[in-house]
């Protein structure tokens, strides 16, 4: 669409943050929209092509006996009525360079000091659809750690983490959009380093590792069950379902029936993929057996072995996949002999422990 500005109104006349409306047109129809800046009339992104930073984040770090840490901000916010964690922010000031401007809040709100800084972004916007202020973000290190230098109105906590810590540091709290992000991947890139710097010992015959290691005692056994639930339902005589295949299109229509013999009605089945479908009774009940949860069915199977490390490994199977399993994740045993590995989570999501 061709879209034109026709007219830019401004509604109010506070000193810090103004409501403007502006009126598009474009190849469709006209259009009104409501806005907030910190700008003059003149100087609004939508009338000025010359855009310039209005605000900067950056986010603090340092080491520390070999542990990374962020310094963050608690900070109550009048809007939410309620205290946010962000990164030190502020607005930049005429004619002060944008590292100038990091220097100088870093400073104020949680009292550290610069000793090397990185910018991270190019000038982006905090939220494009209700105001046109934009901010460049740094990635900072800083060392000393002095008294914070608030203004009467900030109420603003410093707050230290680590960065292994972050994952749960940002359960249950209430983050800015920019914090959150960037503390989420921050901490992935830290998994992912900290994966990277693990070593393995190389197993050779993996299946000759597992039988000397249970014998000496060294290994745990487990006997356990693989998970597919299923929610199933008796169904109702003549009623019609309707399988999808993965892509969406119809794949089969069936309609629940009775037996003709014992009476006993089809089951209705939904799988953990979504796709809905109709067993008879009898093939039901030799396939599956109910769970714990009402409603839910999972397969009848036979146990199989499994067993915890107590060191981290590495071994090819006969299939040549490079497995890499982790100190007290599991390896699986199945019958066929072709062990691999999985995680403590996946284990306990997918399996379930049916012997000692």
């Amino acid at each position: 669409m061709n879209w034109k500005l026709n007219d830019v109104k401004k509604l109010t006349n506070n000193k810090w943050l103004n409501l403007y409306e502006v009126n598009y047109s474009n190849n469709k129809k006209d259009i009104s929209w409501a806005f907030a800046s910190r700008r003059n009339i003149k100087q609004l992104k939508c009338k000025n092509e010359n855009d310039f930073v209005d605000s900067i984040a950056v986010i603090p770090r340092f080491v520390k006996d070999n542990e990374e840490y962020l310094i963050m901000c608690k900070e109550f916010r009048l809007p939410i009525n309620d205290y946010v964690y962000s990164f030190p922010a502020g607005l930049v000031e005429k004619d002060e360079d944008l590292e100038t401007t990091a220097k100088r809040e870093v400073m104020e709100e949680i009292g550290a000091k610069i000793t090397n800084i990185k910018r991270l972004t190019d000038l982006c916007y905090n939220s494009e659809g209700m105001t046109d202020e934009n901010v460049v973000i740094f990635l900072a290190d800083v060392n000393k750690i002095y008294d914070q230098n608030l203004q009467d109105n900030e109420d603003i906590e410093r707050v230290i983490v680590k960065v292994s810590d972050l994952k749960n540091f940002m359960q249950n709290k209430i983050f800015s959009a920019k914090a959150s992000i960037f503390c989420a991947m921050y901490y992935k890139l830290y998994e992912q380093k900290m994966l990277n710097n693990v070593s393995y010992r190389f197993i050779k015959d993996i299946n000759s590792y597992i039988e000397v290691n249970l014998k000496n005692g060294s290994m745990d056994e487990f006997w356990i069950k693989k998970i597919n639930p299923v929610i199933a339902r008796k169904g109702n005589i003549g009623e019609e379902i309707i399988t999808y295949t993965m892509d969406g299109t119809v794949e089969v229509k069936n309609k629940v029936k009775a037996n003709e013999e014992t009476g006993e009605v089809d089951y209705v089945v939904t799988n953990s993929f979504g796709e809905c479908y109709v067993v008879d009774y009898k093939t039901f009940n030799l396939k599956y057996q109910k769970s714990d949860k009402d409603g839910v069915y999972i397969p009848k199977s036979n146990p199989i072995r499994a067993v915890r490390l107590n060191e981290n490994i590495e071994f090819e199977t006969s299939f040549n996949k490079l497995f890499k399993v982790k100190k007290d994740d599991y390896l699986i045993i199945p019958y066929n002999r072709n062990v691999y590995g999985i995680t403590k989570e996946s284990m306990y999501e997918n399996y379930t422990f049916v012997k000692d």
